[in-house]
C-alpha cells in the first residue's frame, strides 16, 4: 500500500506527517546538538499545539489532486545527529547568569536583563513540557543518541520512549552550578531514588540502564534507530482506536 507523506520544515524542526496517523517531529539543528533554545522550543509547541487542536491531516493523491483525510493518533519526536537533546544552550544560560549583579548570598538580580532571559527560557520550557503532557496523542520519544539536561527532560516527559543502545542520558546541572529543571519529570519516571543519583551525581547513564530503571521502555539495536522506519509498537499505536488514545 503506497504511504503518502507530508513535510513541513521549520527553521529548527521538521514535521512529516504520514498517512498512517503517525505524525513525526524531528529536531533539526544537530549543529547545536539539538539544544532547546528558545527558538525551538516555540516551534514545537507551536507545532505541537497544531496537532493537538486538529488530529485531522489532509494528503493530496500525487496524480488526481484529491485530498485524502486522516486522523493523527501517535506524534513520534526524534532528532538528527549525534545528539537527542543538549538541553537548554549552555552558552546562552550562562552568559545571562552573568549579565547581571549578585546579592550578597549571590544570588541572580531578579530585576536583571540575564534574569529575565533565565525566566523567560525556562518558563517557555515548562510550558512546552506542559503540553506534551496534555496531548491528546501519545508522544513517543525516539532516542538515537545523547540527551542531556532538558533534553533528558523531554525524554522522561514522553508517554512512551525508545532508544538506541549506544543512547546515553544525563543530567549534569550539578558539575557546572545550574539547577537542573528535569527533576520532577525524571522522578516521576524513574522514581526518587533513581532521580537523585542521576542529579547528584551528573552520571552518564547507559540506554540499557535506562530501561531498567524506567526512563525509556527499551533499548533497541542502533541499526532500528538509524532507519527510517518506526519501531512495530508505534505502528501498533497509530492503528489504536482514536478516541480511546
Amino acid at each position: 500500500m503506497q504511504v503518502y507523506r507530508r513535510t513541513i520544515q521549520h527553521t529548527m524542526l521538521r514535521r512529516v506527517l504520514v498517512d498512517s496517523g503517525i505524525c513525526e517531529l524531528t529536531m533539526a539543528h544537530a549543529k547545536s546538538r539539538n539544544a532547546l533554545s528558545l527558538e525551538l522550543i516555540r516551534e514545537l509547541k507551536v507545532a505541537l499545539d497544531d496537532i493537538h487542536n486538529d488530529s485531522t491531516i489532509r494528503f493530496v493523491f500525487p496524480l488526481r489532486r484529491k485530498f485524502i483525510t486522516v486522523v493523527g493518533r501517535v506524534v513520534v519526536l526524534a532528532a538528527e545527529g549525534p545528539a537527542f537533546s543538549s538541553g537548554h544552550n549552555l552558552k546562552d544560560l550562562l552568559s545571562a547568569r552573568n549579565d547581571g549583579g549578585e546579592d550578597g548570598f549571590g544570588v541572580l538580580d531578579a530585576s536583571s536583563n540575564g534574569a529575565a532571559v533565565l525566566g523567560t527560557t525556562f518558563n517557555e520550557c515548562s510550558n512546552l513540557m506542559q503540553t506534551m503532557m496534555h496531548m491528546h496523542q501519545p508522544v513517543i520519544a525516539k532516542v538515537n543518541g545523547v540527551a542531556t539536561a532538558a533534553g533528558c527532560q523531554l525524554v522522561a516527559t514522553c508517554d512512551l520512549a525508545y532508544a538506541s543502545q549506544s543512547s546515553k542520558f544525563c543530567t549534569p546541572g550539578v558539575n557546572i552550578g545550574l539547577f537542573c529543571t528535569p527533576g520532577v519529570a525524571l522522578a516521576r519516571a524513574v522514581g526518587r531514588k533513581h532521580a537523585m543519583h542521576m542529579l547528584l551525581t551528573g552520571d552518564m547513564i547507559p540506554a540499557a540502564d535506562a530501561a531498567a530503571m524506567g526512563l525509556i521502555n527499551a533499548a533497541v539495536p542502533d541499526e532500528v534507530m538509524h532507519s527510517s522506519k518506526h519501531p512495530s509498537l508505534v505502528h501498533r499505536f497509530s492503528q489504536s482506536h482514536a478516541e480511546l488514545m
